[in-house]
C-alpha cells in the first residue's frame, strides 16, 4: 500500500497536535564523558563519526526545509509533527518533532522493529527551555551506499537570541544554555550524534512501531498504516484486536498502567543502548528495549532481563540485583536512574538532572511486583 506524500500530509496534518507540550525522544545530546562499565553501563565510548563528513545541512534553519515562514514560526506543509508515546527525559526541556517524507515514498517496515527511511527523509527536533528555543536538530537520509558517513547527515542549528533564525553548528556548542538554576544544555557536534543513534539501523529512535502505538493525535501507528505509509503491514492472524483489518493492529507497551509507564520510560531512555545491537549489550546482556513481540508476550523481554537477575560486571558494595520485587532501594536499575554526576549515573550522558517522574514510575512498578 503506497501513498503519495500529499495524501499522507492531508491525512495527518488535520489531526496533528500543534501544542508545544510534546515531550522527548531518546537521548541525543553529546558523547559519553566518562568510561563506564557493567550492568546498565558502557565499557567504551561508541563510534562518533556518523554523518560527520557530509557537510552542513544548510547554513540556517530557515533554508533546511522545516519552515515555510520562520519569522512567523509556520512550518512547511510537508512537515508532519509527531510525538512518541514514551518520551526521553532531557532535563525538563520541551521538544517538538517533525518528519518530512519525500513525495511518493514509503517507510520500509519489512523489519517491524527496525524501520528504514527512504532517501530524502528529514527529521527535525526542537529543544526549548522555559519557552525559549535553544536548538533544532536534523537527521537526513542522503543515500543507500551502506556507509554511515555518506548515507546520513546529522547536525544541529543553534537559535539566535531573538529567535529570528538558527545557524548550523557542525562543531556543536557547549553550554548553549547555562542558568543559575543548574540547567546546562550542550548542543552536540555532527560527529557526536552517533553515540546514541548508532545502535539503531535506521538511526531514528522516537518514530517506531512501539513509540507510535498510542492514542491521541495523529500520526499514530494505526493512522500511518491506514494511510499506506508502510511497505509491509503486520499480519493480523487471529488477533482479536484487528477489528479494522491489518491497519487496526498496533504494538503498545504491555501491561497495566503502572507496568507500561515503567517499561516505556526504560525503553525510551535506556533501550537504544540496552538491546542486542546496542553499545552496552556486549558488557551487560541486559535488554531494556521493547520489541513488537513484547506487546503480546506474557512476560516481556525487559522484565525477564531485570527481575531477580543478579549483577554481573558492575559491582556495588550493597546492590546485588538489577530489580528486587517490592524493594526499589535494593534494585540497581532504580538506583542508577537516580544518580547524577558520577559513573553510576544512568543514562550516562545528556542529562544532569534526575528524571523524577521516570524514577517514580519504575519505583511504582517494582513495588507492584
Amino acid at each position: 500500500m503506497h501513498v503519495r506524500l500529499g495524501v499522507l500530509v492531508l491525512a495527518l496534518l488535520g489531526a496533528c497536535d500543534s501544542a508545544s507540550d510534546l515531550a522527548v525522544t531518546p537521548i541525543e545530546e553529546g558523547p559519553p564523558d566518562a568510561t563506564l562499565s557493567g550492568d546498565a553501563g558502557l565499557e567504551a565510548s561508541p563510534p562518533t563519526d556518523a554523518g560527520a563528513d557530509v557537510g552542513p545541512a544548510a547554513p540556517t534553519l530557515s533554508q533546511a526545509g522545516l519552515y515555510q515562514d520562520i519569522a512567523a514560526k509556520v512550518v512547511a506543509a510537508g512537515a508532519v509533527e509527531f510525538s512518541p508515546a514514551h518520551p526521553l527525559w532531557s532535563d525538563g526541556s520541551v521538544k517538538r518533532r517533525w518528519i518530512v517524507l519525500p513525495a511518493g515514498a514509503v517507510i520500509d517496515t519489512s523489519n517491524m522493529d527496525h524501520w528504514q527511511f527512504p532517501v530524502g527523509t528529514k527529521f527535525f527536533k526542537e529543544f526549548a527551555f522555559a519557552g525559549k528555543r535553544v536548538e533544532t536538530r536534523i537527521i537526513e537520509r542522503l543515500a543507500t551506499t551502506g556507509q554511515i558517513g555518506t548515507d546520513y547527515r546529522f547536525g544541529a542549528f543553534v537559535w539566535r537570541s531573538d529567535e529570528s533564525d538558527a545557524d548550523f553548528r557542525p562543531d556543536g556548542l557547549p553550554d548553549a544554555l547555562a542558568d543559575a538554576g543548574g540547567i546546562r544544555h550542550d548542543v552536540p557536534s555532527q560527529a557526536q550524534c552517533n553515540a546514541c543513534h548508532g545502535s539503531e539501523p535506521g538511526f531514528i529512535l522516537g518514530f517506531s512501531a512501539v513509540q507510535l502505538s498510542k492514542g491521541g493525535a495523529a500520526p499514530t501507528f494505526k493512522s500511518l498504516a491506514a494511510a499506506g505509509t508502510f511497505s509491509v503491514l503486520p499480519d493480523a492472524g487471529a488477533d482479536a484486536a484487528a477489528d479494522a483489518g491489518d491497519a487496526g493492529i498496533d504494538f503498545p507497551v504491555p501491561g497495566n498502567a503502572v507496568t507500561a509507564a515503567a517499561l516505556g520510560a526504560l525503553h525510551a531512555n535506556c533501550g537504544h543502548c540496552h538491546q542486542p545491537a546496542g553499545f552496552a549489550f556486549d558488557e551487560t546482556k541486559m535488554v531494556l528495549r521493547l520489541t513488537v513481540a513484547d506487546s503480546r508476550a506474557a512476560t516481556p523481554g525487559p522484565v525477564t532481563s531485570m527481575v531477580n537477575v543478579g549483577l554481573d560486571k558492575w559491582l556495588h558494595p550493597t546492590l546485588k540485583t538489577r530489580v528486587v520485587p517490592k524493594n526499589p532501594a535494593a534494585s540497581a536499575v532504580f538506583h542508577r536512574m537516580t544518580q547524577r554526576g558520577t559513573v553510576e549515573q544512568m543514562p550516562p550522558l545528556a542529562t544532569r538532572l534526575t528524571d523524577d517522574a521516570g524514577a517514580a514510575a519504575v519505583s511504582a512498578w517494582i513495588m507492584s511486583l
